[in-house]
């Protein structure tokens, strides 16, 4: 069979695998399929069972999350899918009942893992989520959202516009819309069914629940803080099974938060992740501690972040990284990255040893453990494939791969591997990057380069699929990209040596990057362009406002004024004093200065802007300056603003408008480069 070329349409047809649940017994593994409806332009989600010397058969037409029950015979799912709903209560209509149990939202059903019909077992107004087994096996641990959303005026059968009263700063939240009428808090419902117990109440959000292994306690996240709603700061709070005795437990401290905890096998002990509340960089920590005692950093002096940053334009999502404690009551299996490659690890709470149970260079996008901890399952995606189950021994040296979900649409493909290089960046640090050429690569011809540039920029580039890049390189050009200084996965000085410092060292990092790929002789130093999302559309603006050796680019999601962004963000003022070490009022010319803004008068690229409108974490108002700056200036500029999607368009936003918004991306640069 003859091989082609990808092609944006090619999304259509990809399928992604997710959050793996080994079977207790370690003999099964059930995961979550996401594939892509093309002509109704939706996702569909469903329930994959795999096994070791079987192949992998649909368990459910849709659903998520599975979870097994404590022996094996049940599986909890997430389905939005429509049940019979209870009675009408007395002088209630059907209508209000339908809200009232949640019609159309997601909640937890249960079926047989030998098959048959699904059972629903709860029915939350606004949906649930997250189901936990407590270990007896006769209750479910869930979180789902409490409150009421003000209904809009109606006049004439016509909905009209209502007011909204805002009085605190978090109120809106990329991607899940307002949020200051709802909060998020944990119950629990008998898997025989019945009405839930409510655990949680107040106005603050209770996350991350996990059961005690005799299931008499729970232990969860919260911030009930005065000042919540201005920074939130996650800690580690403790509860009874019923609700009773709830009381933070990981001691007063204003210089780290945790997050996803977990107990220990005997009950005694809490690991948790955490990271400094300011200039953390990125980079996640393991904690230990017993209850009311001060948590204790255990990774201060290891090289590995532990959690799951690496990037790519398939998927938002990424794994659980709750640590597992084994069954000795001393190991740690943790999720980690290194030089942007994803694995698995067990790290000795005693002696701080921290040994691989994976290797290679690829992300691991969910894992799980048998009951005994001897038997692992996992999905794993590489450069060259979007992801598959795999499952091994905990200790042994070898995966099994149990799926191969896109052979066929692989096997059309002629995909292009990257190269890694190392160069040396500014202050002389190492920096590492991959090199991407045209599948029908000739050393002896000279190509056009695209630099592309990642988010954060408390991210990374790694060892992952990347359906943007291929289709560049399928196009003709060398795709060069980076993780310069403030990278994750690097250690922790490296990820927060951009502290205050954005478009200095970074900068040079990148065009250290360039020269070194322009050295190798293959790239026409006369066709670059440059592009990048969020802090990657920072970095493109103020390149192509402090250099023209760029012969067109494309700013996404971008960040062009700080001064504004502080107050138009979701997230404005924590990253800015997170960053720039005071308000506008207090650093008013350190803002100015690192703005991008500052320096388009300089701008002689032709820039295409891409940008959200429904964007909350860099707001359209940051290309909108851009665009109306450059126009003024009568640059060469073009402007896509893309309806009803958010800050994470390329990852999950609707299916139609990502392989139209890359179709862009591809003609932009043909129009300068073919």
């Amino acid at each position: 069979m003859s091989q082609r070329m990808i092609i944006p349409e090619d999304f259509f047809r990809m399928k992604l695998v997710s959050d793996p649940q080994i079977s207790p017994d370690g003999a099964k593994i059930v995961y979550t399929l996401q594939t892509v409806d093309k002509e109704n332009s939706e996702y569909k989600e469903s329930i994959w069972l795999v096994g070791a010397n079987s192949s992998a058969i649909q368990f459910t037409a849709d659903g998520s999350s599975p979870r097994w029950s404590p022996d094996g015979s049940t599986l909890a799912f997430v389905s939005d899918r429509e049940g019979p709903l209870p009675d009408p209560q007395p002088e209630e209509s059907a209508p209000d009942r339908d809200k009232r149990c949640g019609k159309g939202k997601p909640q937890i059903w249960l079926i047989s893992a030998f098959g048959g019909e699904a059972r629903q077992v709860t029915f939350m107004r606004w949906g649930a989520a997250n189901p936990k087994w407590s270990p007896d096996g006769l209750r479910i641990l869930f979180s789902a959202k409490t409150g009421e959303i003000a209904e809009p005026p109606e006049h004439d059968g016509k909905k009209e516009p209502r007011l909204r009263k805002i009085d605190r700063f978090m109120y809106r939240f990329n991607g899940s819309g307002y949020i200051y009428e709802l909060r998020s808090h944990i119950f629990t419902v008998a898997a025989s069914g019945g009405e839930p117990q409510q655990l949680t109440d107040g106005d603050w959000d209770d996350r991350a629940a996990q059961w005690s292994p005799d299931g008499a306690q729970i232990v969860f996240t919260s911030d009930r803080r005065e000042d919540r709603w201005l920074m939130p700061v996650s800690q580690v709070y403790l509860m009874n099974s019923d609700g009773s005795e709830q009381h933070q437990i990981s001691g007063a401290s204003d210089v780290f938060e945790y997050f996803s905890p977990n107990w220990s096998a005997d009950g005694k002990k809490i690991a948790c992740l955490g990271g400094q509340i300011w200039h953390s960089g990125g980079h996640t920590d393991i904690f230990v501690f017993e209850p009311h005692e001060t948590p204790r950093l255990l990774t201060e002096d290891i090289y590995v972040t532990f959690s799951d940053a690496i990037g790519s334009d398939l998927r938002e999502d990424h794994a659980d990284e709750t640590p597992i404690w084994g069954a000795d009551n001393r190991t740690l299996f943790v999720l980690g990255n290194a030089r942007g490659a994803g694995n698995l690890y067990a790290f000795d709470t005693e002696t701080l040893a921290l040994t691989e149970l994976t290797t290679g260079n690829h992300q691991i996008l969910g894992y799980s453990f048998s009951a005994d901890h001897h038997q692992m399952a996992l999905a794993i995606a590489d450069t060259q494939q979007m992801g598959d189950i795999f499952s091994g021994e905990v200790h042994g040296t070898a995966l099994t791969r149990l799926t191969t979900v896109n052979a066929d649409l692989l096997a059309e493909l002629q995909l292009s591997e990257p190269e890694v290089f190392e160069f040396v960046g500014a202050d002389g640090w190492n920096i590492q990057g991959w090199i991407l050429k045209p599948a029908d690569f000739d050393a002896q011809k000279k190509y056009p380069m695209l630099l592309e540039i990642h988010g954060g920029p408390n991210t990374c580039y790694g060892y992952t699929f990347f359906q943007e890049f291929q289709t560049l390189a399928a196009n003709g050009y060398v795709v060069v990209y980076i993780n310069p200084r403030g990278s994750t996965s690097y250690g922790r000085n490296f990820c927060r040596a951009v502290h205050g410092a954005w478009g200095l060292g970074d900068y040079e990092d990148l065009m250290a990057g360039v020269d070194a790929v322009l050295a190798r002789g293959y790239v026409d130093d006369q066709r670059l362009g440059v592009l990048g999302g969020s802090y990657g559309g920072f970095m493109t603006n103020w390149i192509i406002g402090h250099t023209t050796r760029f012969s067109a680019a494309i700013t996404e999601r971008c960040v062009s004024n700080l001064l504004s962004k502080y107050g138009t963000s979701d997230v404005g003022p924590w990253m800015a004093l997170d960053n720039w070490d005071g308000h506008p009022w207090e650093q008013a010319e350190k803002y100015r200065f690192h703005s991008p803004i500052t320096y388009v008068h300089n701008v002689q690229t032709p820039l295409l802007i891409i940008h959200s409108e429904e964007d909350w974490r860099c707001p359209i108002e940051q290309a909108e300056q851009m665009f109306t700056s450059l126009k003024w200036l009568k640059r060469d500029v073009e402007f896509i603003r893309i309806e009803g999607q958010n800050h994470d368009l390329t990852r999950n936003g609707h299916p139609r408008l990502r392989i139209e918004r890359m179709g862009e991306v591809v003609k932009w640069f043909n129009k300068y480069f073919a």
